[in-house]
């Protein structure tokens, strides 16, 4: 029933890519590169830094920011989000 799901890089992101809903994708130190739902009706937000991804499958997953509040996170704020619920809700 719902008209867009919103959720970090996990198992309902690529769960939902079974229906049409509208995704937003939330990327921390991961890269949606490799990873983001194949959904056509997908939007991924990253930070951009540098940095990103800092955390892959070709680093055995082993982060390299020592920063406990992970900016590459943080960064994404729910302004940024919302106006991405926003758009898919017309």
């Amino acid at each position: 029933i719902a008209k867009v799901l919103v959720s970090v890089d996990s198992g309902a992101a690529h769960f939902a890519t079974l229906t049409n809903i509208n995704i937003v994708c939330i990327f921390g130190p991961d890269t949606p590169i490799i990873f983001a739902p194949l959904s056509k009706n997908c939007v991924c937000l990253t930070s951009g830094y540098v940095c990103n991804p800092c955390m892959t499958v070709f680093n055995d997953r082993k982060p390299i920011c020592k920063d406990r509040q992970k900016p590459c996170l943080t960064s994404i704020t729910v302004e940024r989000v919302y106006d991405e619920v926003k758009r898919f809700l017309g």
